[in-house]
């Protein structure tokens, strides 16, 4: 099935980007980001491909997978076991909280089982894998492919929040854990840039203070340059400047204002505008970087969050077309 349009160029050769959607939400407290691939496919059909700047990429074919009911089975049973861990504020001594949350972290290794495959079947054909989520937590098993197939691989991680905490209500695959996941767990050497964060625990400012491999960008900063004068672009580059030949695009749609995504899980005031984001990737692609895979998460219910939510796959999606052009 075509996501964006229709293939122009080439009939009958592979799509170059399949997008690869989960619907996953555990262990979040809110619930919604699990329909977002179903709703953002739909709001993509009212998406005019042609773009002033990213032209006739589309034309090169962005095609979705099809959804597996293994992820909808997986999802519907690991978030009522979830539910009362959550609302109790974890595990404690309650055995049937912990029997709850081993449910959950199997179903977990499921979820990054099922999508290393997908992301590596994808990659084996010579396609770009988009992940569409969902909560953040399927970012990682994505990601390791990613780190498996180019070892020095940067991660370009734009979002509200840093995810950086350890076991958070004792879900090891948790959503708020994905990036210190990544960091511990993917095998990743090349950078992880964070960029416009704006709430983070004391312990997870400190880890990216500390980590050698993370460049941080919090959106305080951002903000700051700019209001002392500094243009977007000015502040801009020196983030694509840190990223190495080879980047995975992964993108929490919370990194945005939140007037651009209102219904996102746990929103944060401040963030990226839609032309500030547009410029940003607009400037990777004219570095002469290549973008190897993408992600999209935490799109919230509702019509507005979905259309914008298509417009952002399309940018991430036709952004990596054009650095292998």
């Amino acid at each position: 099935m075509w996501f964006f349009g229709s293939p122009q160029k080439g009939e009958g050769l592979p799509a170059r980007v399949r997008v690869i959607p989960v619907p996953w939400e555990p262990t979040s407290r809110f619930r919604g980001t699990a329909s977002a691939p179903g709703r953002i496919a739909v709001a993509a059909r009212g998406l005019e491909c042609f773009d002033l700047e990213l032209g006739d990429a589309w034309t090169e074919g962005i095609a979705a997978e099809a959804v597996r009911r293994e992820f909808v089975d997986l999802d519907a049973k690991a978030c009522e076991a979830a539910r009362p861990v959550i609302e109790a504020g974890g595990p404690g001594e309650q055995r049937r909280l912990h029997e709850g949350l081993s449910k959950v972290e199997l179903a977990s290794e499921r979820i990054n089982e099922v999508l290393s495959e997908c992301t590596f079947a994808v990659q084996e054909r010579g396609g770009i894998p988009a992940v569409l989520g969902g909560d953040a937590s399927v970012q990682f098993a994505a990601i390791r492919e990613g780190v498996r197939r180019f070892p020095k691989l940067g991660v370009l991680h734009i979002g509200a929040h840093a995810r950086l905490k350890v076991q958070p209500l004792g879900f090891t695959w948790a959503h708020d854990a994905v990036m210190e996941n990544v960091l511990t767990w993917s095998g990743l050497e090349g950078p992880l840039v964070q960029v416009g964060t704006r709430q983070h625990s004391r312990e997870e400012w400190e880890r990216m203070q500390k980590e050698s491999r993370i460049h941080a960008f919090p959106w305080s900063e951002l903000a700051w340059a700019m209001g002392c004068g500094a243009s977007w672009e000015a502040v801009a580059r020196p983030i694509i400047e840190v990223l190495p030949d080879r980047v995975w695009i992964s993108m929490n749609i919370d990194g945005l204002n939140p007037s651009l995504c209102p219904r996102t899980p746990n929103p944060v005031p401040g963030g990226l505008s839609w032309d500030q984001l547009v410029h940003l990737l607009r400037l990777l692609r004219e570095s002469g970087r290549r973008v190897v895979g993408v992600d999209l998460v935490s799109v919230g219910a509702g019509d507005w969050d979905a259309a914008v939510g298509a417009r952002v796959l399309y940018q991430l999606c036709a952004t990596a077309i054009l650095t292998h052009r």
